[in-house]
């Protein structure tokens, strides 16, 4: 991979995180309509409409009953721990605690809707995305084994087993033509990650 491919995978990386982390508002969408259409054929996903064209106020309800509310029926908990041990902050919130740490990673830097901050769970789906954004942008900057390394670890161990499936219950669940699209691109981009 070269530092524009690098560069390319943070900012793609960068905006799903940024759909996961705060409600939707038209900079967001807008934000998301600027890079799906290339990510859309990079990922080779047929039949997605572009632009996203639906009312703000329908995407906010899809991203509440998809992220916050569990009784909607359509509820996917965007935590690591939740999807692949059924419990939360359990050892699998620390080993991403722990990444984080031995990376430089600060999830308290990140720009997230009050509710994610106040929870201050390290295995948020938008946490991991961001956290791999800064590698590779981190990567593009100073290419070197020991951030490679971390790109693989944190892929292997983290985003290919649980992202994929996450991306897919979500593309079943979602109301609105964006969090389908999300859903199928979380699931494309997590398996296709290589440094």
């Amino acid at each position: 991979m070269n530092v524009e491919q690098s560069l390319a995978r943070s900012r793609i990386y960068d905006v799903l995180a940024s759909l996961y982390l705060n409600q939707p508002d038209a900079e967001l969408v807008a934000a998301f309509d600027a890079v799906a259409g290339t990510l859309a054929q990079s990922a080779e996903l047929t039949g997605v409409a572009l632009p996203i064209d639906e009312d703000v106020a329908a995407l906010k309800a899809d991203y509440n009953a998809l992220f916050f509310v569990p009784v909607s029926g359509r509820y996917l908990p965007p935590y690591e721990s939740a999807q692949r041990a059924r419990r939360l902050r359990g050892p699998i919130t620390h080993q991403v605690a722990d990444f984080y740490a031995s990376v430089g990673f600060d999830p308290a830097r990140l720009r997230m809707d009050e509710h994610w901050q106040r929870l201050d769970a390290p295995d948020h789906i938008g946490v991991e995305l961001a956290c791999l954004s800064a590698l590779w942008q981190t990567w593009a900057a100073a290419p070197a084994p020991e951030i490679t390394g971390a790109i693989d670890f944190f892929t292997r161990e983290h985003i290919r087993r649980w992202l994929p499936a996450y991306g897919d219950q979500l593309a079943q669940n979602a109301e609105t033509s964006l969090y389908r699209l999300l859903g199928r691109l979380t699931r494309a981009f997590a398996l296709d990650d290589d440094a």
